[in-house]
């Protein structure tokens, strides 16, 4: 009896642990920068089918999707005065660097060489 109760034990504490990892290779982390200037967040999202960026309040209040691209889109990172939003996309089957307003406008490349890119960062925190 004792040594049925010690297999079934290990067997699922084995199960509860393989499914724990299985979750935690499953969920993307968020990827969000927050603002002090402007008071918004910016965060993707793939809401909407495929990787996006978006801002909102600090509070929840009013998304506002700003890239509307099928392309891989994340990362976003604030410029330091709160006015433009960097972040790196696979438009062009390459990952790269854009930036734009906080309010989704004014795209601009900034990098077109196929290289590893590890997310948008202005370099000043």
């Amino acid at each position: 009896m004792r040594t049925t109760v010690l297999v079934l034990a290990s067997m699922t504490l084995a199960l509860l642990l393989g499914s724990g990892a299985a979750l935690l290779h499953a969920v993307k982390p968020a990827e969000a920068t927050f603002s002090g200037k402007n008071g918004k967040i910016a965060f993707q999202s793939d809401r909407g089918g495929s990787y996006d960026i978006y801002t909102m309040n600090r509070n929840g209040n009013k998304i506002d999707k700003l890239t509307t691209n099928p392309a891989v889109e994340e990362d976003p990172d604030f410029s330091p005065d709160g006015k433009r939003i960097a972040f790196e996309s696979d438009r062009d089957g390459d990952s790269d660097i854009y930036k734009m307003s906080v309010k989704g406008r004014k795209l601009v490349q900034l990098t077109s060489e196929p290289a590893t890119t590890f997310g948008a960062d202005w370099g000043v925190k």
